[in-house]
């Protein structure tokens, strides 16, 4: 096996037991899991989130969704809500060497005092921290906040202490376009702050997480409490993640080769491994832990399928090929 087979290998191992891990949180009774202390919209305000709302532009994927995943005459409007996080990080910033790594999501890069991994070598799980333990090689760097890379991980030439280019970047940027009658949140485009916090003396924000700011988000179009529950479809949107792609790659290669998986692409059982890997993906961990701990408002709901699939999405005014994948949710006690 090559080098690069090898490393493909090993990430794809990682990311399935993982997501064996978040299926087992997920499945968790409730009094085992700690729940979130972000219910408010007004969280969002207070850690300092500039909010925006609008009726998404009409696109080729929410008529997709619309059209697959309803059975009821809706109103095909999705609406837009962007929550925005402080000054933009413009090219004077420099990353510092000791920061050279993957520009992950936001899921992938995990505050050390919330949703982290533990370090002992008893693999046990810190009640703070929330998250998946880490196999002894694997550190927790204080300076960065996060999950350190690992063997498998690729670092990005812009973040290898260069400077950002001139597009500015604001710390955090979360958008979402939600269809709240359908049950439908798309999360359009991410970046958290645990990506800002790569420059020097950047504070992070008490809402730092996506699967956080997506629940709220969420919860704020809904009219009432039933409407909350409601949550059926997460769709991850033309995911550029470079170990999702990779995984991706290795199912698609080994289940669906020469195939072009536009809709309705592959679907995967939520009890299989490739679905397993794909919830132990950057992409894929951020919709478990919005379902684990946010259960008392969205009620026990877990992952029943997983669909990969790929579709043409405008990028800098082109179409282009894009990887997505949906989270298909069922709640527990429909059982």
């Amino acid at each position: 096996m090559s080098e690069p087979e090898t490393k493909v290998t090993l990430t794809y191992n990682a990311a399935v037991a993982k997501g064996r891990s978040l299926s087992g949180l997920m499945h968790a009774p409730t009094s085992s899991i700690p729940q979130s202390p972000f219910l408010s919209y007004s969280d969002l305000e207070d850690s300092g989130y500039d909010a925006n709302e609008d009726e998404a532009p009409s696109s080729s994927m929410q008529k997709l969704l619309i059209g697959a995943l309803t059975t009821d005459q809706v109103d095909p409007e999705f609406i837009s809500i962007t929550h925005t996080q402080g000054d933009p990080i413009n090219d004077e910033d420099e990353l510092p060497a000791h920061t050279q790594g993957d520009t992950l999501d936001d899921e992938d890069e995990l505050s050390a005092h919330t949703q982290g991994d533990t370090l002992d070598d008893e693999d046990e799980l810190s009640a703070h921290t929330q998250g998946d333990t880490l196999d002894d090689e694997d550190e927790l760097s204080a300076h960065t906040q996060g999950d350190t890379l690992n063997n498998e991980d690729e670092l990005h030439a812009h973040t290898q202490g260069d400077t950002l280019d001139d597009e500015d970047e604001l710390l955090a940027d979360f958008c979402s376009e939600i269809h709240a009658k359908a049950g439908i949140l798309i999360a359009s485009y991410n970046r958290a702050p645990a990506y800002a916090a790569r420059v020097p003396n950047t504070p992070l924000p008490p809402v730092q997480h996506w699967s956080d700011v997506a629940f709220l988000q969420w919860q704020y179009l809904q009219e009432d409490e039933q409407g909350t529950r409601g949550l059926k479809y997460i769709l991850r949107e033309s995911i550029e993640n470079e170990d999702t792609l990779a995984i991706v790659e290795r199912i698609t290669n080994d289940l669906a080769a020469g195939e072009d998986l536009y809709w309705p692409g592959l679907v995967l059982d939520a009890n299989s491994e490739q679905a397993m890997a794909l919830l132990g993906t950057p992409n894929g961990g951020g919709v478990a832990w919005m379902l684990a701990q946010h259960r008392q408002q969205l009620g026990h709901k877990v992952v029943e399928k997983v669909v990969l699939f790929y579709h043409l999405s405008k990028v800098a005014k082109q179409k282009q090929e894009a990887l997505n994948l949906l989270f298909c949710l069922r709640d527990v006690n429909a059982d």
